[in-house]
C-alpha cells in the first residue's frame, strides 16, 4: 500500500472496523523524538478475511504484537515506511489486541510534536499538530475521520514541566528525574483532533457555569511563561467560557467535552485548532505587544467564537471525509458570526461577515480553478489542497442563504436534529440538507446538487431590443459557468 490512506481504503475500514480504542505513552523528555507504546483494540467483522492497514510514518517502529503473537517488524511487508499490515490470519472476528513501540521526531517544524524554544528565556515548550493527517506521524492509528476513537493518554515529561491534553488530568506522578501525568479517556474522537502540550507553561483557571442547572466546568488559559503578564487572562477566559455557553444553549447541547483548555501556542502556523477540549490559539494573534485596534481585537473574538463553534460542528459531529471540509469549517465561521452578532449587537458582525467572507469567495469563484464546495478526495495526503476560500469564505456564506431559504427556527431545528442524531459520530452534507429540510417540510437535494457541486458563479446574460429608439424587450437569462460534478456525491 502506498503513502497516504485512500479514500477506498478508508471506506473499506470503515466497514469492518468499529469500537476502536488507543492506550497512548509517550515519553517526551528527549529534545529531538519521543518513545511510544499503543495498545490499539478494535472489534471487527466476522465477514471479513482480509489484512487490516494501519497508518504510520514515524521514525521507527520498533516492536510489534498481534493477539499475544511477536511480529517481525524488520520485514518490509510488515512495515513499508507508510502502513503496518495486520495479516488477516493474526486477526479474530470480535475483539482484537494490536501493541506497538515506536519513535516518532519532535522538531521546529515538519513533525507532529512541535518545539518552540523562547528566545526571551531559554525555556522549551511542546504542542501537537495533527490536522489534517499527520497523526500517523505521531503513533500508529487508522488515521481517518470516520473511525472515531476512545483515547488514553500517558506523558513521560521533565520534572518542572505540565501538560495538557484533551481529556482531564487523571493521576500525575513526580520524582526528582521525571513526571508522569496520565489522562482520563475521552469521548469517541477523530485521528486529527487527538493533541497534547507540554513544557513549563504558566495556566490560569477559573470555573464556568455554561448553562444553568448543569455542572460548572473548569476553563483554563495556557501560555508560556515569558508572556503570561501581557496575556488579557481574564478577558481571554470570559469570551471562551460566553461562547460555550451560547453555542450550547443554540445547539440545544451542553459542552460535551468536560474540561475546556485554551492553550496560547508560540509559532502556531494557524489562527486556531478545535482539539476537543483543548483549543490552540496562535499566540502572536491573542496577546499584543501595542494598544489593538478595533479590528485586531473582533478578529480575535471571531477566532476564538470559530474554534469553540469547532466543539460541536467538527468535533462532536465530524465530517466522514475531507471532502466535505466545508462542514465544519463553514460552520464555524457561521456560528461565530452569528455569535457575535448576538453578543456584540454594536459591532455590526454581518456586515464585518459580508466584508470578510463574500469578496473573497466571489473573486476565487470567477476563476476557472476554482472548485465546488463538495472536493472530491482521493487520499488523505491531498487533504491540504481542499482548504482555501470555498471552504472558508463561500461555505459560511452558503449556510447563511440556507437559513434565509428555510427560515432561522427550521435552520435552528435542523442542526439540533442532526447533532442528536450523529453524537459523537460523522456526517455528509447530504445529512444536514436531509435534517434541515426534514424540519422545514421541504427537499432541498436538488437546492444542495446546485450549491454542493456546481463550481463557479453563474453567469448573467442580458438581450436589448429596441424600436423606434425605445426599448422593445429587455431579457435576462442566467447559465452555470461551469458544469456539475459528474457521478455521483455521498
Amino acid at each position: 500500500m502506498g503513502p497516504g490512506v485512500s479514500a477506498a481504503l478508508a471506506s473499506a475500514r470503515a466497514r469492518h472496523l468499529r469500537d476502536v480504542r488507543y492506550d497512548l505513552s509517550l515519553d517526551v523528555t528527549a529534545s529531538d523524538s519521543a518513545t511510544g507504546r499503543v495498545v490499539i483494540t478494535f472489534e471487527r467483522r466476522a465477514s471479513t478475511a482480509h489484512d487490516v492497514l494501519l497508518d504510520f510514518r514515524g521514525r521507527a517502529l520498533l516492536a510489534l504484537d498481534v493477539n499475544g503473537t511477536a511480529v517481525d517488524v524488520r520485514d518490509s511487508a510488515t512495515w513499508n515506511g507508510h502502513h503496518i499490515r495486520l495479516r488477516a490470519r493474526s486477526l479474530r472476528a470480535g475483539r482484537n489486541r494490536v501493541e506497538a513501540r515506536f519513535v516518532t521526531p519532535i522538531a521546529a517544524s515538519g513533525a507532529a510534536i512541535i518545539r518552540s524554544r523562547d528566545q526571551s528565556d531559554g525555556r522549551t515548550y511542546l504542542y501537537t499538530l495533527l490536522v489534517p493527517s499527520d497523526a500517523n506521524l505521531l503513533f500508529p492509528c487508522f488515521d481517518q475521520p470516520d473511525l472515531k476513537a476512545r483515547v488514553t493518554l500517558t506523558l513521560t515529561v521533565p520534572p518542572d514541566w505540565r501538560a495538557l491534553a484533551n481529556g482531564a488530568v487523571a493521576a500525575d506522578d513526580s520524582s526528582a528525574a521525571r513526571r508522569i501525568v496520565r489522562f482520563v479517556e475521552t469521548p469517541p474522537l477523530s485521528t486529527y483532533l487527538v493533541a497534547f502540550a507540554a513544557g513549563p507553561w504558566a495556566v490560569a483557571t477559573r470555573t464556568a457555569s455554561i448553562r444553568p442547572g448543569e455542572p460548572a466546568i473548569p476553563v483554563s488559559l495556557w501560555v508560556r511563561q515569558s508572556r503570561a503578564a501581557e496575556a488579557e487572562v481574564d478577558t481571554l477566559l470570559v469570551m471562551n467560557a460566553r461562547a460555550l455557553a451560547w453555542l450550547g444553549d443554540w445547539f440545544g447541547v451542553p459542552y460535551p467535552f468536560g474540561k475546556y483548555d485554551a492553550l496560547l501556542a508560540p509559532a502556531f502556523p494557524f489562527g486556531g485548532m478545535e482539539h476537543p477540549g483543548a483549543v490552540f490559539y496562535n499566540e502572536q494573534s491573542f496577546i499584543y505587544r501595542e494598544r489593538p485596534t478595533r479590528t485586531q481585537l473582533l478578529g480575535r473574538q471571531a477566532t476564538t467564537y470559530h474554534e469553540v463553534a469547532h466543539q460541536w460542528f467538527g468535533d462532536y459531529v465530524t465530517m466522514r471525509w475531507f471532502d466535505d471540509l466545508w462542514l465544519k469549517e463553514g460552520f464555524a465561521t457561521y456560528m461565530a458570526a452569528k455569535m457575535q452578532a448576538a453578543l456584540e449587537p454594536g459591532g455590526d458582525a454581518w456586515r464585518t461577515f459580508y466584508l470578510r467572507n463574500k469578496p473573497v469567495a466571489y473573486a476565487t469563484d470567477l476563476t476557472m480553478g476554482t472548485t465546488p464546495i463538495w472536493q472530491q478526495l482521493g487520499n488523505l495526503d491531498q487533504a491540504k489542497s481542499n482548504y482555501g476560500p470555498i471552504v472558508y469564505n463561500k461555505a459560511p456564506a452558503l449556510l447563511r442563504q440556507l437559513e434565509f431559504v428555510v427560515g432561522a427556527p427550521a435552520f435552528q431545528r435542523g442542526v439540533r436534529a442532526l447533532l442528536a442524531s450523529r453524537a459523537f459520530g460523522n456526517a455528509t452534507w447530504r445529512d444536514l440538507l436531509a435534517a434541515v429540510g426534514q424540519a422545514a417540510g421541504r427537499d432541498l437535494s436538488a437546492w444542495g446538487a446546485q450549491w454542493m457541486l456546481r463550481p463557479g458563479m453563474p453567469v448573467l446574460e442580458t438581450s436589448l431590443a429596441l424600436r423606434n429608439g425605445r426599448i422593445a424587450r429587455l431579457l435576462l437569462s442566467q447559465r452555470p459557468a461551469q458544469p456539475a460534478l459528474s457521478g455521483t456525491a455521498p
